[in-house]
C-alpha cells in the first residue's frame, strides 16, 4: 500500500485521503488536476481584487499629498461617483471568494476519492462571474452617494478678500449622506461580511481537524481496538490447576 505524505493546507488535496492502488493513485492525481481549476480562477479573481483596491487607493490618496487641501479631487465628476462602487465591489469579491476558496479545499479533502467534487470549467468561470455580478449588486447603493462639487478658496485677513490665484476654482469629492452610508455598512457586515468570516473558519477548522486526523488514524480505532486497561497496579494471573489422584 502506497502512502501520500500530508502537506501544508495549501496543498491539501494531496493529503485527503491514502492510495489503496495504483489506479487509485493515478485517478487521484487526474482529480486533482480538474479540481485546481477553480482554485487558479478564485486566485485570480482575489488578485484582480486586491489589485482594484490599491490602484483606487492609491489615486485618490497620493494627489492629497501634492496639492494644497486634501479636498481636492481632480478625477473628475464620473470618478466621484464610480469609485466608490468600484471599491467597494472589489472589497466585497475578495471576501466571497476567499470563501469560495475554503469551500474548495474543504471539498478537494473531503470528496477526494468519492469523485464528487469534480466542477467543469464552466461552472468554475460561472462562480466566479457570480461572484462579481453579486458584489456589484450589493454596492451598487454607494454609486452617486457622494457629489462632485466646485468650490473657491479665498483669503480674509479681516479687511479684504483675496482670491488664490493658483486654486481659485477646484473640486471636491464630498459625502452626502453620512448616516446612510452607516447604515449601509452596518448592514453590509452584518448579513455579509460576518457570515462570510464564520464560513471561512470554520470550513478551514473542518479542513485542519480531517488533516490531524488523517494523519493519526490511531486516534479514531485506538479506544475501539485496544480499550483501556486498569492501572491499579500489576495483576498476578491465577492459573488453576486441576488436582490428579495419586
Amino acid at each position: 500500500m502506497s502512502e501520500i505524505e500530508p502537506g501544508t493546507i495549501g496543498s491539501v488535496d494531496r493529503a485527503a485521503t491514502e492510495c489503496r492502488t495504483d489506479q487509485g493513485c493515478n485517478y487521484l492525481g487526474q482529480q486533482e488536476s480538474k479540481n485546481r481549476l477553480l482554485y487558479r480562477v478564485c486566485l485570480i479573481s482575489l488578485a484582480s481584487s486586491d489589485l482594484i483596491v490599491a490602484v483606487m487607493s492609491g489615486i485618490n490618496n497620493i494627489p492629497k499629498f501634492l496639492l494644497p487641501s486634501h479636498n481636492f479631487f481632480i478625477l473628475g465628476e464620473f470618478m466621484c461617483s464610480f469609485m466608490p462602487l468600484l471599491q467597494n465591489t472589489s472589497l466585497l469579491a475578495n471576501s466571497m471568494t476567499l470563501s469560495c476558496i475554503a469551500v474548495d479545499r474543504y471539498q478537494m479533502v473531503v470528496q477526494a476519492v468519492r469523485g464528487r467534487w469534480d466542477p467543469g470549467k464552466y461552472v468554475c468561470f460561472g462562480v466566479v462571474a457570480g461572484i462579481w455580478v453579486i458584489s456589484a449588486g450589493v454596492a451598487s447603493p454607494m454609486y452617486g452617494l457622494y457629489l462632485w462639487i466646485t468650490a473657491m478658496i479665498i483669503q480674509d485677513d479681516g479687511v479684504n478678500i483675496t482670491i488664490l490665484e493658483q486654486y481659485s476654482v477646484f473640486h471636491m469629492c464630498l459625502l452626502d449622506d453620512k448616516t446612510f452610508k452607516y447604515t449601509y455598512f452596518l448592514i453590509v457586515f452584518s448579513f455579509i461580511f460576518l457570515p462570510l468570516l464564520c464560513t471561512f473558519l470554520v470550513l478551514y477548522i473542518l479542513v485542519v481537524r480531517y488533516l490531524l486526523l488523517w494523519r493519526r488514524p490511531e486516534l479514531l480505532s485506538l479506544g475501539a481496538k485496544h480499550p483501556r486497561r486498569r492501572r491499579d497496579g500489576p495483576q498476578e494471573n491465577i492459573v488453576h490447576v486441576p488436582e490428579t489422584g495419586t
